[in-house]
């Protein structure tokens, strides 16, 4: 009867040891696709954004101020190569990056239904250079952060 206390204890502790362990991979695990869902989220939402900017004809806001020091801001406004104002902004109630056509003339502006980009905790769009013609975009989700230039190349 000892014997087979002490057997049954011993499976206990070996069996504690492998359920934690098998939790704790578990854990690791979740952490580790956590992490690869934010650097996804943040390279898509640079590379949807910089496509488009780097196609547009000019940069409406953010300029840079008039002691020309730079200037960034949450939310980009900018003519597309089809004359189209577009705005890009952070939504920080749902953690997306949202587009938005602004017409010309006296129509509401018109939101996207599906966003750039979901889960993203900051976006900042920073003018530099001359001319407006440079913008730096900073997107973090999370631990992942990522930061592209674009340079527009249409007149």
């Amino acid at each position: 009867m000892v014997e087979l206390t002490i057997s049954i204890g011993l499976l206990a502790i070996l069996g504690g040891m492998v359920t934690h362990w098998f939790s704790m991979q578990r854990k690791y695990q979740a952490r580790i696709t956590q992490s690869s869902e934010g650097q996804q989220n943040v390279l898509m939402a640079n590379w949807k954004m910089s496509n488009e900017l780097r196609m547009s004809r000019s940069i409406l806001y953010p300029r840079p101020n008039s002691d020309k020091s730079i200037k960034s801001d949450s939310i980009i406004y900018f003519k597309n190569s089809c004359g189209e104002i577009i705005c890009y902004y952070h939504d920080k109630n749902t953690l997306e990056i949202k587009r938005c056509v602004i017409p010309n003339g006296v129509a509401a502006p018109a939101v996207d239904k599906k966003p750039i980009a979901q889960g993203i905790n900051e976006v900042f769009f920073t003018a530099v250079g001359v001319e407006n013609r440079l913008v730096d975009i900073y997107v973090r989700s999370l631990e992942s952060y990522g930061l592209e230039s674009v340079y527009l190349i249409n007149d």
